[in-house]
């Protein structure tokens, strides 16, 4: 399988092709206290589960896993990065 880098919040990273991922930014003072103790202030997670209108991520380091609601979390804002030219 072929390599695609991503830049998310100055982090780059790589992930397989089939492998999709997220960033996240810690909202409530729990997200905040997993943020920075769980996932090292990196926020970059992979997308394990998608059932629509929830995602179960888990943090880079794997640290943290955890379910988001994609639209009007409490806890998590959920971002995906752009997609560029020829990536599917």
């Amino acid at each position: 399988m072929g390599t695609v880098i991503h830049t998310v919040f100055s982090s780059v990273f790589y992930t397989d092709l089939h492998m999709r991922v997220a960033s996240v930014k810690p909202l409530s003072s729990k997200a905040k206290n997993r943020f920075c103790n769980l996932m090292s202030r990196n926020p970059v997670c992979i997308v394990e589960q998608d059932h629509g209108d929830r995602l179960f991520l888990t943090s880079a380091n794997r640290g943290n896993h955890f379910w988001v609601d994609r639209m009007g979390d409490p806890d998590w804002l959920v971002q995906f990065p752009k997609r560029h030219i020829g990536q599917s």
